[in-house]
């Protein structure tokens, strides 16, 4: 698609529901617990430098070169574990995080922007940050009603707000655009190969589509607001 093409309403599948209907359905899949963002499919930046995405479906875990969709929210965390992944911290709940990326909760909780472990250096194996900085992306793709949840490490952060910006310095908001996120493979500064997400605009939303857009993250902001997170999505 090239850059000014607009993505047709026909082409999403959010198109065929109104929003009440769509809300009906997932009240009823989701049970008297209603939805959390956990409920949601979770699709990480692989390990070692792989180039293809992981990505749940119905018939079990089919591998992408990319993810194409509509970002329908977007959110900044952040999480510390005082035994990292590579020293046996697995999937635990964080010792600290936040949900916003301001202010934590836990040991040592408090304002994020002053805590000593969120500063460059803290890591004790690197000159990064002990308490890590993560983004996570609510993905609405075209043949899906409810979005899969990107979740980036430190390594993709940047990339994915310099492109937001540049959205931004064109007034569009991510509603408003189809985006593809493919992996980069590159290495850090001790030759360790990683894998890094890059995001890309492929074109303009339609307009009636981008309402549906707004009008889907509006109704799901609710409940995205508390996430789970484990050390396995900063590995």
């Amino acid at each position: 698609m090239a850059s000014k093409e607009i993505a047709q309403m026909s082409d999403y599948a959010v198109m065929s529901h109104d929003v009440q209907n769509l809300k009906e359905i997932i009240a009823e899949a989701a049970g008297p617990g209603g939805l959390s963002p956990n409920d949601l499919d979770r699709v990480k930046v692989p390990t070692g430098g792989a180039t293809s995405w992981q990505v749940p479906d119905l018939e079990g875990e089919v591998s992408c070169k990319e993810l194409t969709g509509i970002i329908l929210y977007h959110q900044d965390v952040r999480a510390y574990w005082r035994v990292s992944y590579d020293e046996g911290g697995g999937d635990t709940p964080p010792d600290c995080a936040s949900m916003d990326g301001l202010t934590g909760h836990g040991d040592p909780g408090g304002r994020c922007s002053t805590c000593p472990l969120s500063q460059w250096g803290s890591a004790s194996k690197s000159k990064g940050q002990a308490c890590k900085q993560l983004k996570l992306l609510y993905l609405l793709q075209p043949e899906a009603v409810l979005p899969i949840v990107v979740s980036l490490p430190p390594t993709s952060v940047k990339t994915v707000k310099q492109y937001l910006l540049r959205l931004a310095s064109r007034a569009k908001k991510p509603q408003s655009v189809v985006t593809v996120l493919t992996l980069e493979k590159t290495k850090n500064n001790e030759g360790i190969p990683y894998s890094m997400a890059k995001p890309a605009m492929l074109g303009y939303a339609d307009p009636e589509l981008e309402n549906r857009a707004n009008a889907l993250a509006e109704a799901l902001k609710s409940v995205l607001s508390d996430v789970t997170l484990t050390a396995s999505d900063v590995e």
